[in-house]
């Protein structure tokens, strides 16, 4: 899981995950919140699994979706929540 420091990073995000992620760029630059990519390790290198926002005011997760928007699977569930911990976050009751 990374974080995304750019407006291209951020832009390229929501072109491959086919969701909005990239017209976060002004509420990430303001510190309103800050944008992560999980990715999958792959035998050939890596694919985006799910894109997380976190508000800097509450710091916690609050949106958390993959693919087209879909809702994250269980398995991605576990890793958000073990890397949400482990960083300090909450998870939003609705994620």
């Amino acid at each position: 899981i990374r974080e995304l420091l750019n407006s291209y990073e951020l832009e390229t995000e929501g072109n491959q995950m086919k969701h909005c992620v990239g017209t976060y760029v002004s509420a990430c630059v303001s510190g309103e919140c800050s944008i992560w990519s999980m990715q999958i390790e792959l035998k050939d290198g890596f694919k985006k699994a799910i894109t997380i926002e976190v508000s800097k005011e509450t710091n916690e997760i609050c949106e958390v979706r993959g693919k087209a928007n879909r809702s994250p699977n269980s398995r991605e569930r576990r890793v958000l929540r073990r890397w949400a911990e482990t960083a300090g976050l909450k998870v939003a009751s609705y994620v």
